[in-house]
């Protein structure tokens, strides 16, 4: 079995600048790894009928908890960083620009929520589109 890498050696393997989102995969791999270390120890414990866990099964796991946090805050500090893929740019409300978007009684709404658009909702409303009322034209 390989050993699980810390959070040091993959910091030192990634373009801090620059990261991927294969890097954050590799990060949150080794958090799982790390979780299911200690999970292990304590199920071994439990299979042993032991209650309490051997001082040297407790700093096992405590290394591991301690690890995941190191992990955690690596993934923290990448997650930002990364590019924002295509599919994350695409508009989400309910505009009928949008290809695909539900049609929406505008004139009839009381709450938007996010599959509506509040530009076609102000337009329903008596706006033009330029951020006066008709009203006042």
């Amino acid at each position: 079995m390989d050993p699980i890498p810390s959070a040091a050696e993959l910091r030192a393997q990634i373009n801090l600048d620059r990261p991927t989102r294969e890097d954050l995969e590799r990060v949150h791999a080794a958090m799982g790894a790390r979780a299911m270390a200690a999970a292990r120890i304590r199920q071994t414990s439990k299979d042993a009928g032991r209650m309490v866990l051997l001082a040297s099964e407790q700093r096992d796991v405590d290394a591991h908890q301690a690890a995941v946090r190191e992990l955690a805050t690596l993934a923290a500090q990448l997650e930002p960083r990364l590019p924002m893929r295509p599919e994350d740019r695409k508009m989400r409300f309910g505009s009928p620009n949008v290809p695909g978007a539900p049609a929406a009684g505008y004139s009839r709404l009381q709450r938007l929520s996010r599959e509506h658009s509040v530009t076609d909702w102000a337009k329903a409303h008596g706006a033009r589109g330029d951020g006066h009322d008709t009203d006042q034209a």
